[in-house]
């Protein structure tokens, strides 16, 4: 079964096009990389595929569902429901330490998980350090435990290895390759890191 699939799209930004994409979609547990130099629209391919941003043509379908039939309110409710997102602004919330931030995402947090989720990334002797004290770094891999922390149906991720050292990046990479597949989930990185890619199979470069 498809888990994500867009038709028809057509945006634009500024007054000009930034994306033409007559078909792309994502099977359940499948991998998808978004390749291209900053400003080839893959920020704004996210924020579609995640319905924070409506095309200005064409459409998207989670399972079935269009989410242009859906009102903003069932869209923050599908968000919620099955998607993990990182973003390229990291969002933590800086007075509250970093279990606090990555236990946000999650109704009823399993804490095992998040312990598990920081020692992988490395981030386990910041657990309650504020998020401002952290390095942009540490601040990154934080927000990748957030967004898996809830274990979503799909996790988008903006440049998630922008800020990395190469050990950390493929680290990064492979946890987020690794967590997805236990999951099932389906996993789609918009980068312009040429390194992770060997790791996708599936690749979509974008043009400026």
């Amino acid at each position: 079964m498809t888990a994500l699939e867009l038709t028809d799209i057509r945006h634009s930004a500024g007054g000009r096009e930034i994306l033409r994409i007559p078909a792309l979609s994502v099977a359940a547990g499948g991998r998808l990389l978004l390749l291209g130099p900053s400003g080839c629209g893959k920020t704004t391919l996210l924020n579609l595929m995640a319905g924070l941003l409506r095309a200005e043509q064409g459409h998207v379908s989670l399972n079935g569902q269009a989410y242009d039939t859906l009102s903003g309110r069932a869209l923050d409710a599908l968000r919620r429901k099955y998607f993990g997102i990182v973003f390229q602004k990291l969002h933590l919330i800086g007075h509250l330490s970093v279990e606090q931030n990555i236990c946000l995402a999650a109704d009823h947090p399993d804490k095992t998980y998040m312990h598990s989720l920081t020692d992988r990334l490395g981030i386990a002797d910041k657990r309650r350090s504020a998020a401002r004290n952290l390095s942009h770094g540490e601040a990154q891999r934080a927000a990748i435990a957030r967004a898996l922390m809830n274990r979503p149906a799909i996790v988008l991720a903006d440049e998630p290895t922008s800020a990395l050292d190469d050990a950390q990046a493929d680290n990064v990479s492979r946890l987020l390759l690794d967590e997805t597949q236990t999951a099932g989930a389906a996993l789609i990185v918009a980068t312009h890191d040429a390194r992770i890619k060997p790791l996708f199979d599936t690749v979509l470069e974008l043009a400026p």
